[in-house]
């Protein structure tokens, strides 16, 4: 991680994770799964008293969860998570109702 900033990828997507500096600041944990389907990406990251957990589920159309909470399906994109909030191409999203 530098300044804060850490960036991966998944089959057609980009993730950042930008986390502000803290003494409790966890390192980013990545579990990556492809067998057997579907394709499951898991990010574990933030502060040791609150961490966060990103999923990606699936390889060409993918379910993004962040906190146990669906956030939609997304094929192609850019994902950016800065203080607990999902940003997909520019565009801040709310969890959806399942």
């Amino acid at each position: 991680m530098i300044n804060g900033w850490n960036t991966m990828s998944h089959p057609g997507l980009t993730i950042t994770i930008i986390e502000p500096y803290s003494t409790e600041l966890m390192r980013i944990s990545t579990i990556g799964k492809s067998s057997p389907s579907p394709l499951k990406h898991t990010v574990i990251f933030g502060k040791k008293s609150k961490p966060h957990k990103f999923e990606i589920i699936g390889k060409y159309q993918k379910d993004l969860y962040l906190d146990d909470l669906f956030y939609g399906s997304i094929w192609i994109g850019n994902i950016v998570i800065k203080d607990g909030a999902l940003i997909i191409d520019n565009k801040l999203v709310s969890p959806k109702k399942t």
